[in-house]
């Protein structure tokens, strides 16, 4: 059943949450009358905060304190984080499936129930509709006589509401509604998102529970016990030797103006910390104000040092296929963009980094971070992201290209990113060649085999790439063979 439906795994956007927790934080959350409540009666809860403030931790944190009662045998869950980072947790034709088969191990009868839709899809020869899987998930929910079902949705703004119609975002919503309407007492729906207009007006009618982020007593306080425990930390030598007194000062400053936002005091922390005594003061009173002034002071200090490589991997983390490997972006650090042809780059492999990660993270500033995948339960990979949501979105904007110009040349627009991936992959395999396999160990390689037609097909990008196409195409030369001998379009399995 799980091979037939290949649902995405959300254990791993878990695990990053759950990494990401301070110790003793959200305590005040379990502690609330509308967790309670929500664990008491079938309902629906609804958390939102701003940008930042911690939405997706939080929802670990309850998946992990529901989990206490999943593994005593007295309820069941299934849980699903939507992720602006991967293609395939962005909707609702992903979500479904992920619930159906993390239900299915929870109990033979809800198995039960989706063999049957397998045997009825042809044992597995056809994939069912959104509606088939809807109504499959409908029977699992009301079967009789079962125990607390809990299902958990983190980062719902995070499903795209821009294409399609309906959109993705809306048709997760009109799934909600579906649910709630069912009017189930052992259904409990947990949902975290920002508080975005759609969201608001559908979900501000189904939940009997709201949380705001922003306004909770207790958030404010797991705030301040997080900077005190940063600041008092030996991890920094910098903020060892700050006077006590400014050590309580940056703790204060930093707790009264986060207004609910622990991305905001992370980025700020970032700074601190490599701060002497005598300028501790200084630089809190000049503090930027928001997360997009936060970004902007990044940018500033991008655009000094290594601003045009580091503008080329951002936009191929903005567009990329799907998230990318380490070394496959630090292979983007190695291609002379000044030195083309045919329109394409050209491969300088003395600027490979020996230390791929250092070379990544030290271009990019704390815009990104690297994140430790386990694929298949067995092998560890490393995966460039951004360092939030925010940040993709603030470098995608209107706001950012309406700034001044050393900041707005960062701005990113998607057919230009669409075209340096897509140089970027032409690259590497017009380098291949299917005799002399050397030619094709570009760590980029499997990537641009299997996705650049993805890049070259958005909009007018191939117009940019004509050239590097014709010169892959061209029967005369070996890039064509070497190309289908690593992954054949018309028969990719």
């Amino acid at each position: 059943l799980r091979k037939w439906q290949s649902p995405p795994d959300p254990s791993t956007n878990h695990n990053i949450a759950g990494d990401r927790q301070h110790e003793g934080t959200a305590e005040w959350f379990f502690e609330s009358s509308q967790f309670e409540n929500w664990k008491l009666t079938g309902s629906l809860l609804w958390i939102h905060g701003k940008p930042g403030s911690g939405k997706s931790v939080l929802c670990s944190a309850i998946i992990n304190n529901i989990t206490t009662l999943c593994e005593a045998g007295s309820a069941s869950m299934a849980y699903f984080y939507f992720d602006f980072r991967d293609v395939d947790k962005k909707a609702r034709r992903n979500l479904l499936p992920s619930l159906l088969i993390q239900l299915s191990t929870c109990s033979d009868a809800f198995c039960d129930i989706l063999s049957r839709l397998y045997e009825t899809h042809d044992k597995g020869a056809r994939q069912p509709s959104d509606k088939a899987l809807i109504q499959c998930l409908k029977e699992m929910l009301t079967l009789p006589n079962q125990g607390p079902v809990y299902l958990i949705l983190d980062a719902l703004d995070e499903c795209p509401d821009t294409s399609g119609v309906p959109s993705a975002r809306k048709q997760v919503l009109d799934l909600l509604k579906d649910l709630v309407s069912l009017r189930l007492s052992n259904i409990h729906i947990g949902v975290t998102s920002r508080p975005e207009a759609d969201i608001r007006d559908a979900l501000e009618s189904l939940a009997s529970q709201t949380v705001s982020l922003q306004d909770e007593r207790g958030q404010k306080k797991d705030i301040s016990s997080y900077v005190r425990s940063v600041v008092y930390s030996e991890s920094s030598i910098f903020m060892r030797r700050w006077r006590e007194e400014d050590k309580e000062h940056v703790i204060e400053t930093l707790s009264e103006r986060a207004d609910g936002m622990f991305r905001w005091v992370f980025c700020q922390l970032e700074v601190l910390q490599k701060c002497l005594p005598q300028n501790v003061q200084r630089v809190l009173r000049e503090l930027p104000n928001t997360l997009d002034e936060t970004y902007e002071r990044m940018l500033r200090e991008i655009g000094k040092v290594n601003p045009d490589q580091a503008y080329r991997l951002l936009q191929c983390l903005t567009v990329a296929t799907r998230p990318l490997y380490v070394d496959e972006l630090a292979e983007v650090l190695a291609l002379d963009f000044n030195r083309t042809k045919a329109g394409i780059p050209v491969l300088n492999s003395d600027w490979r980094w020996d230390d791929e990660q250092q070379g990544v993270l030290s271009t990019c500033s704390s815009l990104i971070v690297v994140v430790v995948v386990v694929d298949d339960g067995y092998s560890e990979t490393r995966v460039v992201q951004f360092a939030h949501f925010s940040v993709k979105e603030f470098l995608t904007s209107d706001r950012l290209a309406k700034l001044a110009a050393d900041c707005s040349r960062f701005h990113i627009r998607p057919e230009p990113a669409h075209t340096v991936i897509a140089q970027a992959c032409l690259a590497i395999l017009l380098r291949s060649n299917c005799n002399d396999t050397a030619e094709s160990d570009s760590p980029l390689f499997d990537y641009a085999a299997e996705h650049w037609v993805d890049h070259a097909q958005f909009e007018s990008v191939s117009l940019h790439v004509e050239d590097g196409m014709r010169r892959l195409f061209d029967p005369t030369k070996p890039y064509f063979p070497a190309w289908l001998e690593s992954f054949n379009i018309d028969r990719p399995w």
